[in-house]
């Protein structure tokens, strides 16, 4: 049986016991609706600190006395408010997590949306925002009001539970998009998590690589068609200069029999310009194809058969082995030749080169020798391409260069390029 009584003391006794109750039961309401483990369990300590207090005032409302005198209520809130003081202090981190939490969404440099399976925001932090330029709080509107093109992407993609990646371009940005489905028992979809990345730097960046690789592509085809105008073209026109000249020469001491070798060889010589030439301009527009069963041992046979007959110099041209070199090589290294003979012809004043060209065991060799003037390589003329083309073919190749010369002991061109397969034993001279 309650105890009765119409004192002011009985109703704010009655006021005090529903105000607890009340509060103690919001409180335990609201935490326990929290996600965290730490809220679940400060709302539990707490409403024990509470409740001891509502059951010590009910016991007394009863009537019900322990020992006929004690009120138990008196000695409660003493204990009841260790028991909450414990609460609150032992998982204070519970009231900072929200706290917590929304800095560190804040801080993040990628847009955050999230997003129920109505299609409203349910969640949105502060870069997301500014890439989608929204001012007001946007919290519980329609996707479709804030951001239409993002609403149509989630629209084309309501059924699929895997995570894609679109691009969007909005107010001027570039936007990487990152779809998550937020799925409960890995199969119902409640709503989407959307990533949002501004990749204007990083398409600029690339925008800037591709150029620059452009440039760098550029001035390697502007390298490869002066080294071709400068190791080709350029020397059958130097064959023509001194062909001419020997034909001017014979013509003027009347030796008329000799001039049609000459005649022959200056018509040998413009044809294989205008060959070239044409590989050239075949190059520039199409893949080429002019390197397709090139002869390294014949054309420089062709080429040392030619200068020997038209100049003072002998040229002795060995090859020990057979080669079973690429078309693509053999051309370089014809022009790497052709390129030391020209300087030798033009500089050394040698009267005699030796070349010898070998392939055995994986290794590909080639070395011309001349018995000329000779010259300090450190201190060689500067302006000239002819060293710089011979060393820029022996990189691409992945070959090794070697010059060795002192004035008076002529010059010795080293070249060698490892090679796969070993060729049959043959010797040509």
């Amino acid at each position: 049986m309650f105890q009765k009584t119409n004192g002011p003391f009985y109703w704010i006794n009655q006021i005090y016991l529903v105000l607890l109750i009340v509060g103690g039961i919001f409180a335990e309401i609201k935490y326990s609706l929290q996600s965290s483990a730490l809220a679940r369990k400060q709302a539990a300590i707490i409403s024990a600190g509470l409740f001891l207090i509502i059951a010590t005032d009910i016991i007394y409302l009863a009537g019900l006395r322990p020992w006929g005198v004690i009120n138990l209520s008196m000695f409660s809130y003493f204990p009841a408010g260790l028991i909450i003081f414990f609460g609150t202090q032992r998982y204070h981190l519970a009231n900072i997590r929200p706290i917590a939490r929304g800095i560190l969404l804040d801080q993040m440099r990628e847009g955050m949306l999230v997003i129920d399976h109505q299609n409203h925001l349910d969640e949105i932090n502060l870069a997301g925002r500014k890439l989608l330029n929204i001012e007001k709080e946007p919290i519980g509107e329609s996707l479709a009001s804030i951001a239409p093109k993002l609403s149509i992407i989630l629209e084309n993609n309501s059924i699929n539970l895997k995570s894609s990646t679109v691009f969007i371009h909005v107010h001027g940005i570039f936007i990487e998009v990152n779809i998550s489905p937020i799925v409960i028992n890995q199969r119902d979809k409640a709503g989407t998590l959307l990533i949002l990345r501004d990749i204007g730097d990083q398409l600029a960046a690339e925008h800037l690589r591709e150029t620059e690789l452009k440039l760098e592509i550029s001035r390697d085809e502007r390298k490869n068609i002066a080294r071709t105008l400068h190791d080709s073209i350029n020397q059958y026109l130097n064959s023509l200069i001194l062909l001419s000249g020997t034909a001017k020469q014979r013509l003027e001491q009347g030796k008329h029999e000799q001039l049609l070798p000459v005649i022959l060889h200056i018509e040998a010589s413009a044809r294989k310009a205008v060959e070239e030439m044409r590989d050239l301009i075949h190059e520039l527009q199409l893949e080429s194809n002019s390197d397709r069963g090139f002869d390294l041992v014949k054309s420089t046979l062709e080429r040392t058969e030619l200068i020997n007959s038209q100049s003072n110099i002998k040229i002795n041209l060995e090859v020990l082995h057979s080669l079973s070199l690429d078309s693509r090589i053999q051309r370089e290294v014809f022009f790497i030749l052709i390129e030391g003979l020209n300087n030798i012809l033009q500089h050394a004043g040698a009267d005699s080169v030796d070349i010898r060209i070998d392939q055995i065991a994986g290794l590909f060799t080639v070395e011309m020798a001349d018995n000329g003037c000779g010259f300090v390589p450190d201190k060689a003329p500067k302006g000239g391409m002819g060293l710089i083309n011979m060393r820029e073919r022996t990189r691409n190749l992945g070959g090794i260069f070697r010059l060795e010369s002192a004035p008076g002991s002529g010059t010795l061109i080293h070249f060698e390029l490892a090679i796969d397969s070993a060729p049959e034993r043959g010797v040509h001279t």
